[in-house]
């Protein structure tokens, strides 16, 4: 049987031209004065995007070729009440970048940073609505810039990033539900090789109170070709590559979590967790 491709919705920078000639896209992630806009950001949905699924064609598609690949962790997951537990998450993240150093043949695998997303049951219709554990991302994006992962590479490694000479390292995420299999605001993913740099991806400037980062924005354009994992298991993670300290060519791959019309009512919300990584080549 074919694997299923849908048809709904994510949003996109506004492709207009004449935005950020002057100004740089920035969001303000603080209480800043209230005279302060707190972005400059606009967006746009595309409403009719094809999102296709990979599953039962998991080997079309590669790390390198595509910036994507799926990791069978073959069910030695942490069960999912773990979770609740750093213990628990400690756990997995050993256990997938361990699994993640043999699958890229890399020297090192660093974990720098997870989020644990839960949909609340009013999402996306949250209004007035807060809070506090993090919530799916409906806006097309990429984590990092080039230059944002040379400053991460730098902060993790302290001193004995110092003594290297053109260090090779990547900035990989790996994404799981924490439990399956997953229907409810799957996360799709951008064939890197379809991205155009110089039309589609924007830098942009997150700007909090004592600190900044920068990550990308993206453009929608009719040659991108959209994938996600249909009925994704829990020991199944997702590796796709955000930033490659050598080659200009691997841009990060674009990604967002989508409405799926597949999703029958009832469904269980929405659970997952993020895990960012560095690895290192040399």
């Amino acid at each position: 049987m074919a694997a299923a491709a849908v048809q709904t919705s994510i949003n996109f920078l506004t492709n207009d031209p004449s935005l950020y000639k002057t100004e740089k896209p920035y969001q303000i992630k603080y209480n800043a004065a209230p005279d302060i806009p707190v972005s400059n950001l606009r967006f746009e949905k595309q409403s009719s995007l094809t999102i296709s699924s990979i599953r039962g064609r998991e080997a079309d598609f590669s790390f390198e070729k595509n910036g994507f690949t799926v990791l069978n962790l073959n069910g030695t997951v942490p069960p999912y009440e773990d979770f609740d537990r750093p213990e628990g998450v400690r756990s997995y993240i050993l256990a997938a970048t361990t699994a993640l150093k043999a699958l890229l043949g890399a020297q090192k695998v660093q974990a720098f940073q997870y989020v644990i997303r839960k949909r609340d049951k009013d999402y996306p219709n949250m209004k007035d609505k807060t809070v506090e554990i993090s919530q799916p991302t409906s806006i097309a994006h990429i984590d990092t810039t080039k230059e944002e992962a040379a400053t991460t590479f730098q902060r993790v490694n302290g001193e004995t990033s110092n003594g290297l000479s053109d260090p090779h390292y990547q900035v990989v995420n790996l994404w799981k539900p924490l439990r399956g299999p997953l229907y409810d605001w799957p996360l799709a993913l951008c064939d890197a090789s379809t991205i155009n740099p110089s039309t589609d991806l924007e830098p942009c400037d997150q700007v909090f109170a004592k600190s900044a980062s920068e990550n990308v924005q993206v453009r929608y354009r009719e040659q991108q070709r959209w994938y996600y994992l249909e009925g994704q298991r829990a020991d199944e993670v997702l590796v796709f590559r955000q930033s490659d300290s050598r080659e200009e060519s691997k841009c990060g791959v674009p990604h967002s979590s989508f409405p799926n019309p597949l999703a029958k009512e009832g469904e269980l919300p929405r659970e997952s967790i993020e895990v960012r990584t560095l690895v290192s080549y040399s």
